[in-house]
C-alpha cells in the first residue's frame, strides 16, 4: 500500500513539475506601430518627416512560414493602445519530433489600421525570433497606405 503512495506522489510530483516549465516559457513580445507623415516647409524649402502612432491598430502575431522552427500555436490578436504601443503574450508551441527548440522561434506580426489621415494601411514584420521564457521588444513596424 505504501507503494502505491508513493507511486501517485511521484506522478504528481512530475505532473506539477511539467505544469510550472510551461508557465516558465511563456513570453511577451512587445513594439510599437504606426506611420510617418510629412510635414513640408515651403518657406524654408525643408521637409520633417513626424511619427504618428497608430491607435487601436489590430495586430496579430503568427507563424513565420520561412523560419527554421516557426511559431505553432493559435494566432494571437491584440489592439496598440494610443501611444501606438502593443503587447502579446506568448505560450511558444513549437513541437519537432517531441522536442520544443529551446530558441529561434521565428514569428510574424502583421498590423491593420484605418484613420482620416493615411486611409487603410498595413503593416507586417518578419524574420525575428523568440526564446521561450525571454521577453522580446521587435523595431517599430511603419505602416503603409493600402491601394486598391
Amino acid at each position: 500500500m505504501r507503494y502505491l503512495y508513493l507511486g501517485i506522489a511521484l506522478v504528481a510530483a512530475f505532473l506539477f513539475s511539467s505544469c510550472s516549465s510551461i508557465s516558465d516559457n511563456t513570453l511577451t513580445v512587445t513594439g510599437k506601430v504606426g506611420y510617418e507623415v510629412a510635414l513640408i516647409d515651403t518657406v524654408h524649402n525643408e521637409t520633417t518627416f513626424v511619427f504618428v502612432a497608430a491607435r487601436g491598430a489590430k495586430l496579430y502575431l503568427m507563424g513565420d512560414p520561412g523560419a527554421e522552427y516557426p511559431y505553432s500555436g493559435s494566432i494571437l490578436e491584440t489592439t496598440s493602445d494610443t501611444s501606438g504601443n502593443y503587447t502579446f503574450v506568448v505560450e511558444p508551441v513549437t513541437q519537432y519530433e517531441g522536442l520544443i527548440p529551446c530558441s529561434n522561434i521565428g514569428i510574424k506580426i502583421q498590423a491593420f489600421y484605418h484613420d482620416s489621415l493615411i486611409g487603410p494601411a498595413y503593416g507586417e514584420l518578419t524574420g525575428f525570433s523568440i526564446t521561450p521564457g525571454k521577453d522580446a521588444t521587435l523595431p517599430t513596424i511603419y505602416l503603409k497606405r493600402q491601394t486598391q
